[in-house]
């Protein structure tokens, strides 16, 4: 706004001056000279002299308004800021380039990424199945170096950790010597507790497998397969076995203890549980019908509607468990398993055979007699 007030000035001034000059030259002209009197017809020097500089001041006035007069004046002005865009424009054109560049640079970084773990996983896969195929071996040298190489795998590429339990498995099925099922067992170990995902039907298909000792405690082994699987001496403390099934599974000093130990709806008839420690766990609904439990420990277990009909439970221990609805019809005890199952709550809301019924309330009355006496003797 202040160029443009400045613009205006500058022409109002030329323009007096132009005006002005003009002004005198019409007097001038106008004016009766001394020649003219004589009869004197040509201009004087002066009048051309005039003449010139009113063309002059004329041209001046004419280039300084209008489009050409603001060229005129702001050419350098224009000049520098028509620099400036082209410049910028350049800029701009570089900057596309280093961008399109850098893309490019990053794209082709990630596919040599990708190439690398490509070439690394087939790597990977070939040494899996050479590993696989030293397992089968006659050497126990060789089955060795496999088995302990297996657990390389579970510190690496994820996509291992599902085919080294699935291999494991499948191993601990055929015979194999002791030290080399140790090796696998390990690993297999290892391998279950690895991922916090759920376990496909496959990897809970734990049928026929040789688990003796195997650690899985806390794991979430809903629905798994256990026929014919050996749990023997396995740490289960904590691990949910709810709606599990199988047929002579084997759970000898098995360790199912813990809040979150269950056999909830388990079906396993016929297994073989012999010093099983079930402390605390949860066998609501399980049916365990012709399982042998001698010496068994259900103390402070959840057997709310469990289905125990033709099991050996002789040595069995029920203190503080409960027993509502829970059904031992054809069960056989031995006077201590009697004693201990006087001691678990709503005894007598369980279902017994009628023999047993009977003894458990001669029992009943036998020990509330011994109480009775001391108190007497006291009084």
């Amino acid at each position: 706004m202040v160029c443009g007030r400045f613009t205006d000035n500058v022409h109002r001034s030329r323009l007096a001056r132009l005006l002005l000059v003009a002004a005198c030259a019409m007097a001038f002209i106008t004016a009766p000279s001394p020649a003219a009197a004589k009869g004197q017809s040509q201009p004087t020097l002066s009048k051309q002299k005039l003449e010139v500089e009113i063309d002059k001041l004329q041209t001046e006035a004419d280039n300084s308004s209008g489009v050409r007069g603001f060229f005129s004046q702001y050419a350098g002005v224009l000049t520098a800021l028509g620099a400036l865009f082209a410049a910028g424009i350049a800029y701009l054109g570089q900057s596309r380039e280093r961008n399109r560049q850098r893309a490019a640079d990053r794209s082709t970084a990630k596919l040599a990424i990708e190439q690398r773990e490509a070439e690394s996983n087939r790597d990977l896969a070939a040494r899996f199945s050479k590993l696989l195929s030293d397992l089968g071996s006659e050497s126990e040298a060789i089955q060795a170096g496999a088995a302990v190489s297996l657990m390389s795998f579970l510190g690496g590429n994820p996509t291992f950790h599902r085919q080294v339990r699935l291999a494991t498995l499948a191993n601990l099925r055929v015979p194999h010597p002791e030290p080399i099922d140790r090796l696998l067992r390990r690993t297999f170990e290892e391998a279950m507790r690895l991922d916090e995902v759920p376990y496909d039907a496959i990897e809970l298909d734990l049928s026929e497998a040789r688990l003796t000792g195997t650690t899985l405690k806390g794991l979430m082994l809903d629905g798994a397969n256990l026929d014919g699987t050996n749990l023997k001496d396995a740490n289960l403390r904590d691990t949910s076995l709810r709606d599990t099934t199988g047929k002579n599974v084997t759970l000898g000093r098995a360790l199912i203890q813990g809040d979150g130990a269950s056999l909830f709806n388990a079906r396993l008839p016929g297994a073989k549980c012999v010093e099983a420690r079930l402390q605390g766990a949860e066998l609501v609904n399980a049916h365990l019908k012709g399982a042998d439990l001698r010496m068994a420990r259900f103390d402070g277990a959840r057997m709310q509607a469990a289905h125990l009909e033709y099991s050996d439970l002789r040595g069995a221990r029920f203190d503080g468990a409960n027993l509502a609805d829970t059904y031992f019809l054809g069960a056989s005890f031995d006077e201590d398993a009697l004693h201990s199952l006087l001691t678990a709550k709503n005894h007598d809301k369980a279902h017994f055979s009628d023999d047993m019924d009977i003894r458990l309330r001669e029992l009943g009355d036998e020990d509330r007699e011994q109480n009775r006496r001391p108190n007497e003797k006291g009084n």
